[in-house]
């Protein structure tokens, strides 16, 4: 289990609670699976009453949009630097694949959770960061101007199109218990939606 022991004399703040609450779940997910764990169980682990973890979410499955939410802050700072990637084409797969990872990394059970209770809420749990999202349009739209990709869709548009396409590889994902590689499928894609010139 995650150690949280604080400094004599430190006291908590409220904004620190929301990354501890998600650690500690997303340990105790892992260690007993997403069905096993109860919400009880992650007020104890991280020492918080029950009123103050509803303060974050509702239930359970709020944590799992907070983590979906989350994945695009997991990608390095410099996916979007030209100058450090080679190119905005690169700028792109680099964000993408990065996500991309982050996702998988927490492995199909807890992703499938994920899928499970954004068809139970009957919303969309597949939310993210709007900086991704704008940072991101802004690279299609540089790639465009450049001429490293010649589908000119409008760029927030396509962002959405390739992002829907990458929860679909990792539903693929999930639907084969992780036995089936992704990435490349998924660039694969990418390049034929963004009409990457050979």
């Amino acid at each position: 289990m995650i150690d949280y022991a604080l400094p004599s004399g430190h006291t908590m703040k409220r904004r620190d609670l929301e990354p501890l609450i998600l650690d500690t779940s997303l340990q105790l997910f892992r260690e007993k699976g997403y069905d096993n764990v109860s919400v009880r169980e992650i007020c104890e682990a991280c020492d918080i009453t029950k009123p103050t973890f509803y303060k974050y979410a509702v239930t359970k499955g709020d944590l799992l949009e907070l983590f979906f939410y989350r994945i695009a802050g997991n990608t390095d700072d410099t996916w979007d630097d030209p100058q450090i990637q080679g190119s905005w084409w690169n700028c792109l797969k680099h964000g993408f694949c990065g996500f991309l990872t982050s996702f998988l990394s927490f492995g199909t059970d807890f992703c499938m959770q994920l899928f499970i209770q954004n068809v139970l809420s009957e919303q969309d749990r597949f939310r993210v960061d709007p900086d991704f999202r704008s940072r991101m349009a802004a690279v299609i739209r540089k790639a465009q101007a450049s001429g490293e990709i010649l589908d000119d869709t409008e760029p927030e548009q396509l962002y959405d199109v390739i992002m829907s396409t990458l929860i679909g590889f990792c539903a693929w994902w999930i639907l084969n218990e992780g036995s089936v590689d992704v990435m490349d499928e998924f660039l694969d894609s990418l390049q034929a939606l963004c009409e990457v010139p050979a």
